[in-house]
């Protein structure tokens, strides 16, 4: 095999890899982002809400984040919907500790919810902590949280 080949062998398999490399960079940055935009939405949710309005705000808020089946599961049990327990305090975001592709247009993501009150908001620091997990997946060129839970305390 001649040098030319060898080397033109060598820069289509670097440039594959670099194509690669960028299209799972692009798809975390867009996870990221529905991740967080979900998360700043959580504190609109009230659980204490009377079932008619609760059901409403999870339209509201939630729909453009999630997938049809995670909204229609959560719009019938109610129980089991992520949001703001109390008045105080109440989730202030997701931030980000691990995305991980578990195969094809699927990742798993793990998070910290940081729960604050007016004081820990000014401070920066949160009051309580607790640890989820959201599968985000690729339907009709869309990012979408098909899987949301909250994971037990270490």
């Amino acid at each position: 095999m001649g040098k030319k080949k060898i080397i033109l062998i060598i820069v289509t398999i670097i440039f594959i890899i670099s194509l690669i490399t960028y299209k799972t960079y692009m798809e975390k940055n867009i996870i990221k982002e529905v991740v967080i935009e979900f998360g700043s939405n959580l504190k609109k949710v009230s659980l204490q809400s009377p079932e008619d309005k609760l059901i409403k705000d999870i339209n509201k808020y939630y729909k453009d984040y999630v997938t049809r089946e995670l909204l229609n599961k959560w719009l019938t049990n109610p129980s089991k919907v992520p949001g703001r327990s109390f008045s105080s305090p109440w989730p202030e975001e997701i931030e980000i500790k691990k995305i991980k592709n578990i195969g094809g247009d699927k990742y798993r993501v793990i998070g910290i919810v940081k729960e604050v009150t007016s004081k820990e908001l000014v401070k920066g620091e949160p009051l309580n902590r607790y640890q989820v997990e959201l599968i985000v997946k690729k339907i009709k060129n869309k990012w979408l949280i098909s899987d949301y839970r909250r994971l037990p305390c270490n």
